[in-house]
């Protein structure tokens, strides 16, 4: 019996022993110090090598726009209102005493804003002059040239506002986080050069190179646009006249409008008879050599009896 728990005891002693060598040999430590340094044993020019290895898939990230380019929502979201960026377009008709005046009168206040005339035409419908006339004014000042031109000396009549709104701010975001992010493309690639020694690599990173160029330059050329548009308001104003023709008082007799339709009406009547004629004289012509040759005819016959007759008597 003694010596049976004796041989058990013995057993487990051994069980014991081999499952702490088990545990030990299984721990993380116990390779570490040869990965580590094998690893460390990795030569300068295999990191080079591993480096243009990537390039070409760098290159088409960049190329890409770049897969870190951070989301517009969550920074439009940030955005103060004041920082917002609004392109406002505004369309007025007026009906004004004296167009020239008022032209002059627009210009003036165009000035007192800091804005510039744009663009400016004139015509004349008879005896009357209208106007047409587009003006840049800073954002801030839109609202105040507005209000300026319709209270304005000599405007009569406002026929006709129109106010239209475009918010961009979050084209304008999205442009700003990618140029970032095609510069630091753009520098990789460059450093990405320096470093290349084949000739294979050297055009794919160049050629890579140029398209992320065209696209920075795209991306910088649409800024400074919605930069423009969002600084300066544009208003086109259309000036029209006062009509200046009076009908008498009340239903009376106007004798000068009577005699003005009456006259407008001989000149309609006698302008229509006379394009009647020419377009019947046009559309005729070829019944005058037959006339001709017709009257020819009988001439001649005309001439041959006359002659028998004078014969014969």
């Amino acid at each position: 019996m003694r010596q049976s728990s004796l041989r058990w005891l013995c057993q487990m002693a051994v069980i014991a022993a081999l499952a702490m060598m088990l545990v030990a040999c299984s721990s993380p430590g116990g390779g570490r110090s040869t990965t580590d340094t094998e690893s460390s044993g990795i030569t300068t020019s295999a990191s080079s090598s591993a480096a243009m290895s990537s390039a070409p898939n760098a290159a088409s990230e960049a190329a890409a726009g770049g897969s870190s380019v951070p989301s517009s929502s969550g920074q439009a979201l940030q955005t103060a209102d004041w920082d917002r960026k609004v392109i406002r377009t505004a369309q007025l008709d007026l009906q004004v005493s004296n167009v020239e005046t008022m032209l002059a009168t627009i210009r003036g206040i165009t000035d007192g804003a800091q804005g510039i005339v744009f663009a400016s035409s004139t015509s004349f419908d008879g005896d009357n002059q209208l106007a047409t006339i587009t003006l840049d004014v800073p954002a801030d000042q839109f609202d105040q040239v507005i209000n300026s031109l319709r209270s304005a000396n000599g405007v009569k009549k406002v026929q006709r506002e129109s106010v239209t709104s475009q918010d961009v701010t979050d084209e304008y975001v999205d442009l700003q986080s990618r140029l970032k992010s095609l510069n630091a493309s753009h520098d990789r690639l460059l450093d990405l050069m320096k470093q290349a020694t084949s000739i294979n690599d050297i055009v794919t990173l160049d050629n890579h190179l140029s398209d992320i160029e065209t696209q920075i330059d795209q991306a910088t050329g649409r800024i400074n646009y919605l930069n423009k548009k969002t600084s300066f308001s544009r208003i086109v104003v259309t000036l029209n006249p006062v009509s200046i023709v009076t009908h008498g008082n009340g239903n009376g007799f106007d004798l000068a409008q009577a005699v003005q339709d009456a006259w407008a009406s001989s000149l309609d009547f006698t302008g229509d008879a006379l394009t009647a004629v020419v377009k019947v004289v046009v559309f005729l012509w070829w019944l005058v050599p037959l006339a001709a040759i017709g009257y020819g005819v009988i001439t001649v016959r005309r001439r041959r009896r006359d002659r028998a007759t004078a014969i014969s008597a």
